[in-house]
């Protein structure tokens, strides 16, 4: 996780956030997430791998919905905005890490 608080209320968001996310990928431990403070919104970018951000956001968008609803009612309890987005990784890893990737099996948390 990335960034820094000065309000604790955010760092409780944001561990919530990253646990989240974490149950439901495939690689929780590439997970990033980006925090920038403007306007008074606390922006949370889900960086994470191409499969995982597909994943996140869902056919047409119903995941990613869920998990900014998610945020919205914290950020509700907490007198806070939170919006959340998602990036892919870069590619990075050579073609062979790839195709080992494959081969393994999907977990979940």
């Amino acid at each position: 996780m990335a960034g820094s608080f000065d309000d604790p209320r955010d760092a409780k968001a944001l561990a919530l956030l990253h646990d989240v996310i974490a149950c439901l990928v495939n690689k929780p431990e590439r997970i990033t997430i980006e925090v920038k403070i403007r306007d008074g919104k606390v922006y949370l970018g889900v960086v994470a791998e191409s499969k995982d951000v597909a994943f996140l956001i869902g056919k047409q968008g119903r995941m990613a919905d869920a998990i900014r609803e998610l945020m919205k009612a914290i950020g509700k309890q907490s007198r806070r905005t939170y919006v959340v987005y998602f990036e892919p990784l870069a590619l990075s890893e050579s073609p062979s890490e790839l195709s080992n990737d494959l081969a393994k099996p999907d977990t979940f948390c």
